[in-house]
């Protein structure tokens, strides 16, 4: 198929120049150190957040939690509340309403009581032999005599 010579050719006009609009962030030429004075805002804000940050995470270890981010969670969560409260305060509020993200104190060691029941007499030492005194004394001068005492009370049987 052939096109007749008789029929026009379009002509493609070249398209308008695209115009590219400035970023969003960049500040105006008017001041060139708007970039920098912006990036260091932005620095700063980013370290008062990673040293609130750690002091949560400080605070927390020290009154024992247990799942140091659920409880950071809950913390910052508390915090955007009340902007002007301590860290410290809001760490005892949540230990408070929520004792199970932390740890339970240890429970005090029982005290052995001054005197034995009367129903039980109280046990007697066990009477130390001669091989442990050997082996006390070996262990304590190091002098070989002692050891080859000690070593041959050893191969004996027992009492």
């Amino acid at each position: 198929m052939s096109t007749p010579i008789d029929q026009p050719i379009a002509i493609v006009q070249p398209a308008a120049p695209i115009a590219v609009e400035p970023a969003l962030n960049t500040p105006p030429a008017s001041d060139p150190h708007a970039a920098l004075k912006s990036e260091l805002e932005q620095t700063r804000r980013s370290l008062a957040t990673l040293t609130r940050d750690r002091q949560i995470a400080r605070e927390l270890f020290a009154h024992g939690a247990l799942d140091l981010d659920i409880a950071g969670a809950v913390v910052e969560h508390d915090l955007a509340a009340k902007p002007e409260a301590e860290i410290p305060a809001l760490i005892a509020d949540l230990k408070r309403r929520k004792p199970t993200l932390f740890r339970r104190p240890a429970s005090p060691e029982p005290t052995p009581t001054s005197r034995p029941s009367s129903t039980m007499s109280p046990r007697p030492a066990p009477a130390e032999s001669e091989r442990d005194r050997a082996a006390r004394t070996a262990g304590a001068s190091n002098s070989r005599t002692a050891l080859l005492t000690y070593l041959r009370l050893r191969r004996q049987p027992a009492d």
